[in-house]
């Protein structure tokens, strides 16, 4: 059987209103409400009144009550569902929240890299210039059995007091680029 609730809420809408009771006496029932027994007379509310009865019979309150009954296990599982979901939520966020930690490390390590980096390549610089030096030196350099032994070929490289010896080589070294 299925209910038709529509039909059963127009005739609940038009029957009398509540509240409705059994009474009994000497071993029969008979229900009433306000306005009296429901089957003392054959008015055009008591007829309504009594459609309303058999429409409500207990087969169908029996399928209302499994539908509520459904209904509430529905509701109940979309609760535990929306709780998961909830949770997940909370432990999704915390996790979002480790991760940006771990991403602001990560950016703090990779720049703290970054100007190791540019040090480290000033430094090969400054060296591969100093390479360049000694290259230079061991080109130009001679050993006078004479002298004081090894003796660098720099008179005409020198010009003067408080000049260093890495910007006279330099010097050199561009004027001897200039002439290849």
């Amino acid at each position: 059987m299925t209910v038709d609730i529509e039909k059963l809420e127009a005739l609940a809408k038009a029957a009398t209103p509540g509240p409705w009771e059994c009474r009994e006496a000497e071993g029969a029932a008979a229900i009433c409400h306000e306005r009296g027994w429901v089957a003392d007379d054959f008015s055009e509310q008591t007829i309504i009144d009594t459609r309303y009865i058999a429409a409500a019979n207990p087969a169908a309150v029996m399928e209302l009550i499994a539908e509520v009954e459904r209904l509430r296990d529905s509701h109940q599982q979309v609760c535990e569902n929306y709780n998961k979901v909830s949770y997940a939520s909370d432990e999704r966020g915390g996790q979002i929240d480790q991760l940006r930690a771990e991403i602001a490390g990560l950016k703090t390590g990779y720049e703290a890299y970054e100007r190791v980096n540019a040090e480290l390549r000033a430094e090969c610089e400054k060296l591969r210039k100093d390479s360049e030096r000694v290259d230079f030196i061991d080109k130009n350099w001679f050993y006078n059995p004479y002298g004081e032994g090894v003796q660098f070929m720099f008179n005409e490289l020198w010009e003067g007091e408080g000049r260093e010896i890495r910007t006279a080589i330099d010097d050199a070294m561009s004027k001897e680029q200039s002439h290849d």
